[in-house]
Order: structure tokens, then sequence, then C-alpha cells
């Protein structure tokens, strides 16, 4: 796909970003992929931008969701998920751990990092609990790999941390059914078995010297926090390496943007609240401000119900406060910012 340079004013709808739009303070405030409205160019001009660069012959939205890429990623994304289930179902038959199936479904996942647009809205649409088992690990990967990236971390260190993302609850292989798909509260015994996945996975990684330190530090340390509460050892910040960092975003990002079989998946404006409230205080803030500043403006062009029954496009998020993005509705705009009241219930579709 080519594209041109133009003025913003020259601008028409539908037109599509090729190249990520950013202010003169240094933030992203549109992505490649995202598609100018009269909105946006209201913005970029007042922000003083006067040029960006757009795609050249795509004719609308759907043809550029639609294309090649995407369709590559949606392939290698089900690839990923199938080996990652053939490893799981394997020691759940007592085979030993196939690492060159993870070094395999890592390489994969790689090999998608410049292609953050398709990744993201790819992973925005399969938020079901089916097979969440093998769909957690593979989607933990892909944000890890997605972090990794905006942290501007070597290819040889981002391929480890995605494996660390694939195999961050390989322990959960020995943690039974019943307590793992319990649609009800778990009871204090059941949920410390649960705690028990992280040590349980790093014992099945310890005497595979294929493995890095570091991807198996990520497997037993990835729910400890940043100010001492997490587990199992209750580490604090000094002591929690950056593998481990990652996962732990990742990780809560994707479980609660997630349908699980004991309750419904939240938005990721309700995370990026979790995360700018509670988050600031257990997960590493450098690394948890990069993931919201970089992944908040893929969610421009999202469709989304309201709380009041309407439903309406996002059309721009502030860089400065992701919490309130602008609505577009039936050609009017709502501030989120200044309509409190109105929450977004739901996102895509």
């Amino acid at each position: 796909m080519s594209s041109i340079e133009i003025m913003v004013s020259d601008c028409t709808e539908s037109d599509i970003i090729a190249e990520d739009v950013v202010n003169p303070n240094g933030l992203t405030v549109l992505v490649r992929g995202a598609v100018i409205t009269d909105y946006i160019k209201k913005r970029l001009t007042e922000m003083g931008i006067e040029k960006v660069t757009v795609y050249n012959s795509m004719d609308n939205y759907d043809n550029f969701v639609n294309n090649t890429s995407y369709q590559d990623c949606k392939q290698q994304y089900k690839e990923t998920v199938l080996l990652i289930k053939n490893i799981i179902d394997g020691l759940l038959r007592g085979e030993q751990l196939q690492y060159n199936g993870i070094v395999n479904a890592a390489n994969k996942i790689l090999g998608l990092k410049n292609d953050k647009r398709n990744v993201i809205n790819y992973l925005n649409k399969i938020r079901s609990a089916d097979e969440y088992t093998y769909t957690h690990c593979v989607d933990v990967a892909f944000y890890s790999m997605l972090i990794g990236a905006w942290l501007n971390l070597p290819d040889e260190e981002i391929n480890e941390v995605i494996q660390a993302g694939l195999l961050h609850d390989i322990g959960k292989v020995k943690i039974p059914n019943k307590i793992l798909n319990k649609k009800g509260k778990l009871t204090t015994e059941e949920f410390n078995i649960i705690k028990k996945h992280t040590i349980l996975g790093h014992e099945i990684l310890s005497k595979m010297d294929d493995i890095s330190d570091g991807v198996k530090n990520a497997v037993i340390f990835h729910h400890e926090r940043m100010d001492g509460t997490g587990y199992p050892f209750g580490m604090s910040a000094t002591f929690i390496d950056l593998y481990s960092k990652i996962v732990a975003i990742a990780d809560v990002f994707d479980a609660m943007t997630s349908d699980r079989v004991y309750r419904k998946r939240k938005t990721p404006f309700d995370v990026f609240e979790m995360f700018k409230t509670v988050g600031v205080r257990i997960f590493d803030s450098t690394i948890l401000n990069t993931f919201i500043k970089k992944i908040s403006p893929y969610y421009i062009g999202a469709n989304v119900m309201l709380n009041n029954g309407e439903r309406g496009r996002i059309v721009y998020i502030p860089p400065r406060d992701v919490l309130s993005p602008i609505i577009e509705i039936q050609s009017d705009y709502l501030d989120l910012s200044i309509q409190n009241n109105v929450e977004i219930l739901s996102i895509g579709g």
C-alpha cells in the first residue's frame, strides 16, 4: 500500500493515516490505520499539525482491515493457539514440554511486531471465554510483544518476553479444572491452590537448559507486585525483573478484557482507569504509562455501546486524558470528560 503526505486541510473523511501522528509535545495522537474525520481534522489543526501521511487508493476502512496483512495476522494467531493447545494437551498427558513449539510460536508473534494495528484489531475481536486457557497464553504473549516493542527492547529480548507470555500460566496444567473453571467465588483454600501455579510452572521449566532464566523468572514472578502485595513471595519492586513486570501488565489487561466463565469482560477504558488508580501502586509505572500511552490511540475508530443505550464511534482519544474519549453519535460529538454520567459499556462490534 502506497502513501502520500498531504495537508490536513486537504484530507477527506475515509482517508487512512499511514504513519503515526505526533503532536508538538511528542505525544502520539493518531496511529497508523486511524481514519480521518472532520473532528480529527479540527483537532489536528488546533494542535498546529499541518501535514499527515495517508494511504493512497484506499476506498474505506473496511478495505484496510480486511487486507492481506490483517488476514495473515489472523492466520498466525490461529496457528499459534493450535501450537499452544498441542503443547498444553501434551503436558496434561504427562509428556515433556515441547520447547521447540514455544520457540516456533514466539517467532510467529515476533514476525508481527511491525503490524501493531492489525494485531490489536484482531485481539479486540477474540474476547470469548471459549478455549480461554489457550487463547489467554497467546494473548498475553502478543501484548508482551507490543510492550517490549514500545519499550524499544532488542528483538532477542522481545522474543524472550513473548516466550514468557506463552508460558506464564503453564503451571495451571497441574491445577484441577474444577477450580480453574469455577463460576462462583473461590474459597480461600481454592485461591491458595491457584496461586501455586507460579511455582508449579517454574518447576516444569527448571530443568530445561534451553529456556532462559528471564523466561523462568517471569513464570514464577508475574504475580509479584511493586508494593510487595503479590505472590508467591511478596517481593518488592527492587527484586522484580523486567520480563515479570511486562508479563504482569499484559496478563491483567487480557484477563480483564476477556469474557470468563464467572464474569463478563470489561472495556479497555475500565482497565485503563484501574491502571491509573490502583495500578500505579502495584505495577511498574514506566512500563504501565508506556503501555497506556501507546495502546490507547488504537481504539480510535472503535464502535461502542453507551450506558444510555446509544451506539457511537470513538473519533478521538486525548493523549493526556485517555479515560475520556470523544464519541461520535449521529454526527454529534460526546465528550466523556464533560458527560460524567455517560460510560462505555462495551467496545467493538
